[in-house]
């Protein structure tokens, strides 16, 4: 007995192996969300302790990445930093129209409705969403911030500040991290070889379960 007993501690401390370690590599693999109609969702932990996110409902397609570690039960994602915006203000100006114009630009133009706006002053708040070109129109007034946010490809309200009031002639583009999903100490739980928690998107529920994928 006693030789066995000094043979497992061989094993799995002499040799730089230990339990944690063998339960991290049994996370690797593709785990998918369960139980959601019409949605394609789940993480895919790798080797080396990076992960990537996927999710697709319909025309939507979503993706985050960013490092995993094992941490008592839980397995914990983060990924960069949100960068602050999911939009550039790339050009403002004054123009002879009486309104405000704001415009959002891309080239893939299926993304630009359902972009919800608010231009805000300490007297007064206006708010409305994109057309199918990416244009909002606003009644005259001073604009202190103007905000924005996607329906579908945000998870933050992106705020810019606005220097001159006065001004009414606003351009817009998408972030290169437009879409993306960020993580910050996401938790999911070990629930035999799969994994439950929240979603980083659906809110419906408080419990999701994510089947790994034999």
């Amino acid at each position: 007995m006693k030789c066995l007993l000094t043979i497992l501690l061989f094993l799995f401390t002499g040799t730089g192996v230990t339990m944690a370690q063998l339960n991290e590599k049994n996370l690797e693999g593709e785990y998918d969300l369960e139980g959601v109609r019409e949605v394609g969702s789940g993480f895919v932990l790798h080797a080396d302790h990076t992960f990537d996110f996927f999710f697709s409902y319909g025309a939507l397609d979503r993706q985050g990445n960013g490092k995993w570690q094992l941490t008592g039960n839980q397995v914990i994602f983060n990924s960069e930093p949100w960068p602050g915006s999911d939009f550039l203000l790339e050009h403002h100006q004054h123009s002879r129209r009486c309104n405000i114009a704001i415009q959002i630009q891309d080239k893939n133009k299926m993304i630009l409705k359902y972009i919800q706006c608010k231009v805000i002053s300490k007297d007064r708040v206006q708010a409305a969403e994109t057309d199918n070109e990416g244009l909002l129109i606003f009644e005259p007034q001073p604009i202190d911030s103007i905000l924005l946010v996607h329906t579908y490809f945000s998870d933050q309200i992106s705020s810019f500040p606005i220097d001159d009031s006065t001004e009414n002639d606003f351009l817009f583009t998408l972030s290169p991290t437009f879409g993306t999903v960020f993580f910050k100490d996401f938790k999911l739980s070990l629930n035999g070889e799969n994994l439950s928690g929240l979603h980083p998107i659906i809110k419906e529920k408080d419990m999701y379960e994510y089947i790994k994928n034999q």
